[in-house]
């Protein structure tokens, strides 16, 4: 059985110039990551790359590129397993004082930043929250003024409840809505939000809460009226 080697590695690298990304030609698994067995073991591309180049890769790589098949091993840089608030900011371009902080590193589906921390894998902006102005009191939300999810400055970051942050993504028009939602139905959070806002919130009728919401005005209008969802309050 042939053993595969260093150079038959690098054959299956697209390299291009030292900026550019330099994509994999090889093998893509079920989860869409590049491998390749070197020496009996299966290796994450980029990781074997960074390995090849610098003689070790102990510590987390973070990719400086968005691509996800990219061997370059000048668009990664690595960090320590361990967070430390020193190393927790190099995850992101800083010197925008007053400009979003993108997260550069892992991003869930929503686009929120992930960092392991203290063997957990806690929320990006949390962890930026929390290294900048202390503890989050149990049951808030750590908000995003900017409405950027992978942002991390706390600049834009503020303390609210559940309540607060439904509220500030009706007002601000976050909510999926129209066409964006297919088939939308109602819930019963957002049956109940609803009803407070056109309580209390003179601004919103039954008409703009029904495009916020992605339903169709008589659906709202018999949720508000108590005459579908008669077992909430």
């Amino acid at each position: 059985m042939r053993i595969n080697t260093s150079n038959d590695f690098w054959s299956k690298v697209a390299k291009q110039g030292k900026e550019q990304c330099w994509p994999w030609l090889g093998h893509i698994n079920t989860q869409g990551q590049a491998v390749f067995r070197l020496a009996g073991v299966l290796w994450l591309a980029h990781r074997l790359a960074y390995y090849l180049t610098h003689g070790h890769c102990l510590d987390v790589l973070m990719r400086k590129c968005s691509s996800e098949i990219c061997c370059n091993p000048a668009h990664m840089h690595a960090r320590s397993r361990m967070t430390t608030p020193e190393n927790f900011w190099q995850n992101a371009d800083c010197r925008n004082p007053l400009g979003c902080w993108e997260w550069r590193g892992t991003r869930d589906k929503n686009g929120y930043g992930r960092v392991s921390a203290n063997y957990d894998t806690l929320p990006a902006h949390r962890l930026a929250y929390k290294i900048s102005h202390g503890a989050i009191p149990p049951g808030r939300l750590v908000c995003h003024s900017c409405d950027n999810p992978p942002c991390i400055n706390p600049k834009h970051l503020w303390l609210g409840t559940p309540h607060q942050n439904t509220s500030d993504a009706v007002r601000k028009k976050r909510h999926a809505h129209g066409g964006r939602v297919h088939g939308a139905v109602l819930t019963a959070g957002a049956v109940k939000l609803a009803r407070n806002l056109y309580k209390h919130n003179g601004p919103y009728n039954m008409t703009d809460l029904a495009y916020l919401f992605g339903v169709k005005k008589t659906a709202m209008r018999n949720a508000i009226r108590h005459v579908t969802w008669r077992h909430l309050p």
